[in-house]
């Protein structure tokens, strides 16, 4: 709360502001979808409209709403990263590195500046949570989320799919729970990438996923370019 209340006197007071420019680019989003009208009326708004929905409390309570639900969300990272430490480490190393995350001055900053970076976080680490905790449906669901907001993370769907058979020992190739998996995570994803196409047509998928392979820019108000 502390940096993100200095943010607002940095944001008023310098040149240089201390909330990230795409804070910004969320909160016109929003506004335009407050209105009635589609987020990506907003030049540069490169992003699911499930953000900009998640943020409309920004323009309905208070603009420093969403950056202060990006630093709860990374508090709930770390219990559960703490959580899952507890699985094979004591509970003083637990500690130890779930406090290295959670007092990172880079994940702080990033959060009180407005970035949105913990919300994929959260999903992806809740994916791995309701892994651990065999419950296989709530797991393919953050993980479609967590795709859904941002492309990477499929990046994770091999390791998944195989880690699975630590859990579920069995000879067969295709078990009940990898099916599960792969038709959980399928029908969130492509349920919501249905459901924003039919709302906002190719603009939505071009904004959200397919500009994201041409961008050569990637630049902030902090970049030393």
């Amino acid at each position: 709360m502390g940096l993100i209340v200095y943010g607002m006197y940095q944001d008023q007071k310098f040149n240089v502001r201390y909330t990230d420019i795409d804070y910004d680019v969320y909160n016109d989003a929003s506004r335009y979808l407050v209105n009635g009208e589609s987020p990506y009326r907003r030049a540069t708004y490169r992003y699911t409209p499930l953000l900009a929905e998640i943020l409309t409390l920004d323009i309905l309570l208070n603009e420093q709403f969403g950056k202060i639900l990006f630093s709860i969300f990374d508090i709930i990272i770390a219990c559960i990263q703490f959580n899952l430490l507890r699985q094979t480490n004591s509970f003083i190393m637990s500690l130890l590195y779930t406090a290295i995350w959670a007092f990172n001055p880079m994940s702080i900053v990033i959060s009180t500046r407005g970035n949105a970076e913990a919300v994929v976080c959260l999903f992806v680490i809740l994916t791995f949570y309701f892994l651990y905790k065999r419950k296989i449906w709530l797991c393919s669901l953050f993980f479609g989320l967590s795709i859904h907001m941002k492309i990477y993370p499929v990046l994770y769907s091999l390791p998944l799919f195989f880690c699975l058979s630590n859990f579920y020992p069995s000879k067969s190739f295709f078990t009940k729970e990898r099916l599960i998996a792969v038709f959980g995570t399928a029908f969130v994803l492509i349920g919501l990438t249905g459901y924003y196409y039919y709302r906002y047509g190719f603009e939505f998928l071009w904004e959200t996923y397919l500009y994201h392979g041409t961008r050569t820019d990637h630049r902030h108000n902090l970049s030393v370019y």
